[in-house]
């Protein structure tokens, strides 16, 4: 099997360099601190202003590394989590509230009160505004959850296809040096985002994401 990895559109080795290289010099770790200001109440009941900082960590890729990585980056899941299950705290709270405004209203024997059709046409004008955003929520939860668990049984499959890969930094193709199987001709230049999608298709996920 030939060894030969030089770029097939200039014949030149000399600013070629794999996939894995690619991800590994493009990808960089910032760590830093942030300051953060607001105001508190103190134990008197007077109002006193807050500094606190804290550490962070960035993860940051040059554009030739996302472009010519394995795969997506996986769609965080915190935000409509915490989302959905703070509007579904607040509807059971208003809910739990309207429950106990019905209770101590109920009238007696003989007494003329709130009709049971009031009491629900009140609950959801109160309780709809929050459960509604929270079950949306919930829905692109479960959407991002099904797209992360889709990159993650094709992401081996995928892998095995993008670290056999090159790139000739001065042409600005793609290429498989050897016939690779998923690979429609071997030594063919490519763009990034042809080698991008070849190997995205290759594990299940590039194709209407």
């Amino acid at each position: 099997m030939s060894n030969n990895t030089s770029c097939p559109n200039c014949g030149q080795i000399d600013s070629v360099q794999s996939m894995p290289a690619i991800a590994a010099t493009g990808t960089s770790i910032a760590h830093g601190s942030n300051t953060y200001t607001g105001v508190g109440i103190g134990s008197s009941g007077t109002v006193v202003p807050i500094i606190a900082s804290a550490n962070t960590t960035t993860s940051q890729t040059n554009a030739l590394a996302a472009a010519t990585r394995p795969a997506p980056p996986p769609s965080s899941v915190t935000g409509p989590a915490t989302c959905g299950v703070l509007l579904l705290v607040v509807a059971l709270i208003m809910l739990a509230c309207l429950g106990v405004a019905v209770a101590f209203n109920t009238p007696t024997a003989g007494e003329a009160g709130p009709r049971i059709g009031g009491w629900l046409v009140l609950g959801g004008i109160i309780v709809l505004p929050f459960l509604i955003p929270s079950l949306i929520a919930f829905l692109v939860l479960a959407r991002r959850t099904s797209e992360n668990a889709r990159i993650t049984r094709g992401l081996t499959a995928a892998s095995a296809l993008w670290e056999t890969a090159f790139y000739c930094h001065r042409c600005g193709v793609c290429y498989w040096p050897r016939p690779v199987s998923g690979v429609p001709a071997a030594r063919q230049p490519l763009s990034p985002y042809q080698f991008q999608q070849i190997v995205w298709n290759a594990g299940g996920y590039g194709v209407g994401r």
